[in-house]
């Protein structure tokens, strides 16, 4: 499978350059709300070391570079090589520190609750094999002490009404079900059209019960 993430890096085909607007929203409500060009209040208790931040399946790091923009220690990491090496280009542009590392597919290396929230965005659930998503789920949870904010690609459907084969996987899966040992407390359906193709998109932001 990284093999074929790496091509289609190297190929342009996945280089997003932007971070998405959910996020931002996310990054404002749970953790650090922005409230000048270079001032933040936080809004997620830390302990005295800061706030770190997980960007699971980072991809061109767009939402890793937002987190250390917001003062947020930022990690990345993604199954593909190439994309690592495009995050870390994508982090010097910007002047920003950023510790990205390549994933393995199946075991995070980081002690539990390392990181205070984990984004895993950009439908990056739904292109792992359904036979391993619960044990992302309890990596993702183990490794993180209060939020975890997902997005997942509920379906796509072109200009005529047909859903195409797109290669994206299980639109009917329960993520609520996967990352059960933490509380849904907030939930969200967005929508993107582009080149004709219109994507409907679920955001779910989840909270370790266990914290309260």
């Amino acid at each position: 499978m990284s093999k074929n993430w790496d091509i289609r890096f190297e190929n342009g085909e996945c280089i997003l350059f932007y971070p998405q607007e959910v996020f931002v929203k996310f990054l404002n409500r749970f953790i650090k709300k922005r409230i000048g060009f270079y001032k933040f209040e936080s809004v997620l208790a830390a302990q005295s070391g800061g706030i770190r931040g997980l960007d699971f399946g980072c991809g061109s790091g767009r939402q890793s570079v937002l987190m250390a923009e917001f003062g947020i220690e930022a990690y990345g990491v993604d199954i593909s090589q190439r994309a690592i090496e495009i995050s870390e280009q994508m982090a010097s542009y910007f002047d920003k520190k950023v510790n990205f590392s390549v994933y393995d597919g199946k075991n995070l290396e980081f002690p539990d609750e390392f990181f205070d929230f984990t984004a895993c965005l950009g439908g990056v659930l739904n292109c792992i094999p359904k036979s391993e998503l619960e044990n992302i789920a309890k990596e993702l949870q183990r490794i993180t002490k209060t939020y975890i904010c997902v997005s997942y690609i509920q379906e796509k459907i072109d200009k005529n009404g047909d859903t195409p084969n797109i290669g994206i996987e299980h639109f009917d899966c329960d993520i609520e079900k996967l990352f059960n040992k933490f509380k849904l407390i907030d939930k969200s359906l967005f929508q993107i059209t582009e080149n004709g193709l219109t994507t409907t998109i679920e955001l779910l932001v989840f909270e370790n019960f266990l914290e309260k």
